[in-house]
């Protein structure tokens, strides 16, 4: 793992100092969608939420799939030469548990929802991925019949 994120690293860093040359201001603005994606989800395992702590799969399977959807849309506003927002409909599935999490009065609500809302979160991130994926396909069709 160590291996892999140094080697992530590497290949990350000279194309985000020509990102940043080129344009610094909207560099930083889609950087935001990522850096929302684990920001939450570094919240969601200090809270000590039951699916981080007792399914982990799931948890970082919904978190993926958040990082993975707003990739998909940035690259859709890339191709349609529309204006990308950082905030999308994936992170607010994606606030969803934390917020059952957090508003539960007891640890026993909390064991029991938290884990549903997660699961029910995780479908509906499914479909969204699986259309992005659909739009993303039609849009490469479209520019080579």
């Amino acid at each position: 793992m160590v291996i892999a994120l140094i080697l992530q690293i590497m290949f990350l860093i000279d194309p985000l100092t020509i990102c940043f040359k080129q344009n610094a201001k909207r560099t930083l603005w889609y950087l935001l969608s990522p850096a929302l994606c684990i920001a939450i989800a570094a919240l969601s395992a200090s809270f000590g939420s039951p699916t981080y702590t007792y399914e982990f799969v799931i948890f970082h399977l919904m978190h993926s799939f958040t990082f993975n959807i707003s990739q998909y849309r940035l690259m859709l506003a890339n191709m349609t030469k529309t204006e990308f927002n950082p905030v999308g409909l994936e992170n607010i599935f994606q606030c969803i548990p934390l917020f059952v999490n957090l508003t539960c009065s007891n640890k026993l609500e909390r064991v029991a929802l938290e884990p549903l809302a997660n699961k029910i979160c995780l479908v509906f991130m499914f479909v969204l991925f699986y259309s992005h994926i659909a739009m993303l396909a039609q849009q490469f069709l479209a520019r080579h019949p």
